[in-house]
């Protein structure tokens, strides 16, 4: 071990990511485990579990996954395909309805697929990808072109990287669309920053029906406060500097108003957990809850399908 310095292990597996801040520390690392086990060096970071990683002279990492694109055009003869700029239509509608489709195999093996793109590098098809496996135990032939719009997307942004910018500021944006056609459930969608670098995010369907905007949007607050406290443990112990309380933004003033008030009396048991399990994290100064601009919440992006203007 080196005096003094600071190593992290990302260990899969087989596949290990070491992280240090003295060089010796991996000759050491490789030396000692070496003695042990079989090892291959790689040299410095490349590719991690099919993520493809650039580091810049500022010390900017770039997060992509160009090859296993193109490898699911290939695999899916879509090499040719016209590019779109979105990856799911306004018009497409979560319902069951028209001829099933003619190879599930094939629908539930590229749904996994991109639901693994969606996971590590490609937040802007979170939403396709969440809508459609709603689809997965009986899909439709629609719901298949559906997805392979989402390659045809991908085959003409398979450049975008994912950024990991400097800075230690932590904010999260919170969303919910209310109310699905097909069973009245809300779309929590939010967003986790550190920095400039999105670390997390997620699209998923409420587990009850919300009777108001208000309420959805508030039970999107209250999911993030799990989320931003793993986060804020975290860093903390990564010995990343984090101001608390974080700042979590909801562009609804009746949710923000009713994250912070002081008294909330409600018949609905599941409502009154999801108030004070906000207000808990409140009194605990672990987050704040302040308004921000409908345009500039991205979480917008995970609640509902948008043009290709907004999106």
């Amino acid at each position: 071990m080196v005096q003094g310095s600071v190593c992290y292990l990302l260990l899969y597996v087989g596949d290990i990511c070491l992280i240090t801040t003295a060089q010796k520390q991996v000759s050491w690392f490789i030396n000692s485990l070496g003695n042990k086990y079989k090892l291959k060096y790689l040299g410095e970071i490349q590719n991690y579990l099919g993520v493809e990683v650039q580091r810049n002279e500022e010390g900017v990492y770039y997060l992509s996954q160009k090859e296993k694109i193109e490898k699911l055009l290939k695999t899916y003869g879509m090499e040719r395909a016209n590019e779109v700029d979105t990856p799911i239509t306004t018009q497409y509608k979560n319902e069951p309805e028209g001829q099933k489709c003619e190879n599930a195999t094939a629908f539930h093996s590229l749904l996994g697929s991109l639901l693994y793109l969606s996971c590590w590098t490609r937040p802007d098809i979170t939403l396709a990808v969440h809508m459609l496996s709603q689809r997965s135990a009986d899909p439709a032939q629609r719901d298949w072109v559906a997805l392979k719009r989402i390659l045809r997307y991908l085959k003409g942004t398979k450049d975008y990287k994912l950024v990991l910018d400097t800075g230690y500021d932590q904010q999260v944006y919170a969303d919910a669309s209310w109310g699905d056609r097909e069973n009245g459930k809300s779309t929590t969608g939010y967003a986790i920053y550190i920095g400039n670098a999105l670390v997390q995010w997620k699209s998923q369907k409420q587990t009850f029906v919300a009777t108001s905007t208000c309420e959805a949007e508030h039970s999107a607050i209250s999911e993030c406060v799990s989320q931003v406290e793993w986060f804020a443990c975290l860093t903390k112990e990564l010995g990343i500097p984090s101001e608390m309380p974080i700042t979590v933004l909801s562009d609804n003033m009746a949710a923000q108003q009713l994250a912070n008030q002081q008294n909330f009396k409600s018949k609905s048991k599941h409502i009154a957990i999801r108030y004070g399990n906000v207000k808990n994290a409140l009194e605990r100064n672990v987050l704040k809850v302040q308004h921000c601009n409908t345009k500039c919440n991205v979480a917008d992006l995970y609640t509902k399908c948008l043009d290709a203007p907004k999106f």
